[in-house]
């Protein structure tokens, strides 16, 4: 008897392994395929972001950490993660290397929304939310394309770790956790 649960779990454990596997692959090939040819369009955000970029990376003397740039409503400190990404491709590939940065943000926010989610509920039903959340054609839309929300990716991010590490607090009594939650907040 015992034979057989250990062959289902270890059955249990190589399915979900392998679904785990198929969706981490599908959410990162639906962001980067084709990336810099679909959206076909470059937006005015994008435009406005290269033209940021391009200052931060060939004139940096030009622009400090606190400097306005896009619209003159977001510091230049939005725009250094980005840089830092668009670096290793040529100028003929900037646009690729921007929605680049896009389609990390996003990987990073499914990451962090799969970690949370599995604190709730079983592995399975989290990684399933985390697929249905990652193939969200709004979602989705918004990954491959830079917008000017698009820093907000790290917002979210650092906000969902910061609910996580208070609600743990919270739950354990252990203060210690609220630490790293309030300087992500």
């Amino acid at each position: 008897m015992d034979d057989r649960a250990g062959s289902r779990k270890r059955l249990g454990l190589i399915l979900y392994v392998l679904f785990a596997t198929l969706t981490i692959f599908t959410l990162i090939l639906a962001r980067i395929w084709n990336l810099q040819h679909v959206p076909s369009n470059v937006s005015g955000d994008e435009v406005t972001f290269l033209n940021d970029v391009i200052r931060i990376v060939y004139f940096p003397d030009k622009a400090s950490l606190f400097s306005l740039m896009g619209d003159g409503s977001q510091a230049a400190i939005n725009f250094y993660y980005m840089s830092w990404i668009m670096r290793p491709f040529s100028d003929a590939d900037a646009i690729l290397g921007m929605r680049l940065s896009s389609v990390l943000l996003s990987l990073g926010v499914l990451a962090v929304f799969y970690f949370y989610m599995s604190t709730k509920v079983e592995k399975v039903p989290s990684l399933v939310a985390t697929f249905l959340l990652g193939i969200n054609p709004a979602f989705l839309n918004f990954s491959r394309a830079t917008w000017m929300s698009v820093g907000r990716g790290l917002g979210l991010i650092g906000g969902l770790l910061s609910f996580i590490f208070i609600e743990r607090a919270v739950a354990k009594g252990q203060w210690i956790w609220a630490v790293p939650g309030g300087l992500l907040a």
